[in-house]
């Protein structure tokens, strides 16, 4: 398998591309386990598999223009309405070898700062709503 250096992914929340702004993106599924251990088990725990859960963490680079993505943000913060978005590793094309990672997250965190000497930034984590899809065509 050949190794990848992540240069150019691309993201995009509500339909807007804003991969300019994004210095990080890392989206995790987990599963949740449930202990059905029981007496004859003996001395191994046995699981079984529950519901899929996911979170999108990020780490922006904002701009200066507060009317672009922090707008669109802000107006997200709190709503039950979610934010569709849309990941994949390299900015071109979905393909095989460049799926896209696609579902809805409720904007629960939003943040302004930064520190003298250092970018504009900020980190969010976000519940993903939903089932997450992947494709490549």
């Amino acid at each position: 398998m050949a190794k990848k250096v992540i240069k150019g992914a691309f993201l995009s929340l509500g339909g807007t591309d804003y991969s300019a702004q994004v210095k990080s993106a890392t989206l995790t599924i987990s599963a949740s386990e449930v202990d059905v251990s029981n007496f004859a088990t003996g001395d191994w725990s046995e699981m079984l598999v529950a519901n899929l859960k996911g979170t999108l963490a990020i780490d922006w680079v904002k701009d200066a223009d507060l009317s672009g993505l922090d707008a669109a943000m802000w107006t997200a913060l709190g709503t039950d309405a979610g934010v569709t978005f849309a990941l994949r590793v390299d900015d071109a094309a979905k393909s095989p070898t460049n799926p896209e990672f696609t579902g809805t997250v409720k904007v629960t965190t939003w943040g302004v700062g930064g520190s003298v000497g250092q970018a504009f930034g900020g980190s969010t984590s976000w519940p993903v709503s939903g089932a997450v899809t992947r494709s490549t065509s």
